[in-house]
């Protein structure tokens, strides 16, 4: 939210499911912070401290795009871009979303109050070694262009089982 309008309701409305609420202001120059208070939250104060010039140039370029070259409905692009000064940036590559996976772990830990959770923590692996993938652009001071889509059928497997399945 931009401002403290709406805030109050908003953590009214998670008041009773939340065990703990966490608010981490960027630099608000309203009341959020009184008003988080008011609600039992714990309040952060953090400095936003990235240059995010770089990206703005680069999202403008990519929007104009996709107003000159429609995409279809059902497809989502996703974005990302180095952390670089924009002079270091050296282009942006539509490219595929490299073979990867976040090899996740669960730590248990006590709340002040003594109760249990569990905190996901972990490290991205990448299997590709590709030049054509999201991870390689990073790495290469490239904006990654990534098309997706929501249909997750193996469309081509389709066939295949038909195929060879006993139904």
């Amino acid at each position: 939210m931009r401002n403290a309008v709406g805030r109050a309701e908003c953590l009214e409305s998670v008041r009773d499911l939340a065990r703990q609420i966490v608010v981490v202001d960027t630099g608000s120059t309203d009341w959020t912070r009184g008003i988080a208070a008011r609600y039992g939250a714990e309040v952060y104060a953090f400095d936003w401290c990235d240059d995010f010039s770089a990206a703005r140039k680069y999202v403008r370029i990519i929007v104009e795009q996709v107003l000159n070259h429609p995409l279809d409905k059902h497809l989502i692009l996703n974005v990302n871009f180095p952390a670089i000064p924009d002079s270091l940036i050296k282009g942006i590559k539509v490219c595929r979303q490299a073979y990867a996976k976040y090899e996740e772990d669960f730590l248990e830990r006590n709340d002040p109050s003594g109760r249990k959770y569990y905190w996901l923590t972990g490290k991205f692996v990448n299997f590709d070694k590709g030049e054509d993938n999201d991870e390689w652009a990073i790495a290469n001071n490239y904006v990654s262009v990534v098309p997706c889509q929501f249909d997750l059928t193996a469309h081509k497997a389709i066939a295949v089982l038909n195929d060879n399945w006993e139904l």
